[in-house]
């Protein structure tokens, strides 16, 4: 087995996490089929997608990036920091864009809807978080 050296979580990788986040989740906002899938998500497939989400982030994290250990790292509530800051950076970075470009105002949105874009658009932010924060 080849041993790698473990990467402490710092606050670059927030910048890292970040900045993925946004190169490729703004693009998912704007389109008008975003925010016609989030008009007709029940309730079921809401919570699918959350938890295709939290998947795909922990084992982007954890599983597909051997540098970072899930029993080494410092954790939240018994969730590890690195995932928790994946999660804040991911759902603050698909609001931020769906306040900044003002679409629940351009489509005629409800607040139920806007917060189903938001979680559609979250699903690209985590893989893209995930991404910069493993790879780079």
């Amino acid at each position: 087995m080849v041993r790698t050296k473990l990467n402490r979580f710092r606050l670059a990788d927030v910048a890292q996490q970040f900045l993925g986040a946004l190169i490729l989740g703004a693009g998912f906002i704007i389109p008008p089929d975003v925010w016609l899938v989030s008009e007709q998500m029940s309730t079921v497939r809401v919570l699918l997608t959350l938890v295709l989400v939290s998947g795909i982030a922990y084992l982007g994290l954890y599983s597909a990036d051997q540098t970072h250990d899930v029993e080494r790292e410092r954790t939240v509530g018994g969730v590890p920091l690195r995932l928790v800051s994946l999660f804040v950076v991911s759902g603050l970075t698909a609001t931020a864009i769906v306040v900044f470009f003002r679409e629940p105002s351009f489509y005629g949105a409800t607040l139920g809807t806007t917060l189903k874009a938001i979680l559609v658009t979250s699903l690209f932010t985590t893989i893209s978080a995930t991404v910069a924060d493993s790879v780079l």
